[in-house]
C-alpha cells in the first residue's frame, strides 16, 4: 500500500490516523479497536466491513437481535399483555360502533 495514501486516510469514526498491518492486510484504528480490510490493494473504510480488534467484546458491543418485526419482542411479558389487551379493546370498540351505526341506518 502506498505510504502517501496511508498518510491521508483516517478512521471514519474518530478521524485518527491508522496503522497498516501488512501481514493481515488491514488498516487498524487503535482508538476504536477496529480493523478495516484492504481488498485488492484498496482500503475498505466502511464501518460495517470492519472487524473488532478487542480480545473479548463486551455485551453492549454485541450485535442487536433483529426483533424489529415484532414490537412486543423487546417488551416484558406484562408490557406485551397490556399492548394485546389494548388492541383487543380497540377492536371491540370498533365492532360495537359498526353494529351501532348499522342499526341506525
Amino acid at each position: 500500500m502506498d505510504n502517501r495514501l496511508l498518510e491521508i486516510l483516517a478512521c471514519p469514526i474518530c478521524k485518527n490516523g491508522l496503522r497498516h498491518d501488512r501481514q493481515a492486510l488491514e488498516l487498524i484504528c487503535d482508538h476504536d479497536h477496529l480493523a478495516f480490510p484492504i481488498r485488492d490493494g484498496i482500503p475498505v473504510m466502511l464501518v460495517a466491513e470492519a472487524r473488532s480488534t478487542e480480545q473479548a467484546a463486551s455485551a453492549h458491543d454485541l450485535p442487536v437481535q433483529d426483533n424489529l418485526a415484532d414490537p412486543t419482542a423487546q417488551m416484558g411479558s406484562s408490557d406485551a399483555n397490556t399492548q394485546t389487551n389494548s388492541s383487543e379493546a380497540r377492536s371491540q370498540d370498533k365492532t360495537s360502533s359498526d353494529r351501532d351505526g348499522k342499526a341506525s341506518d
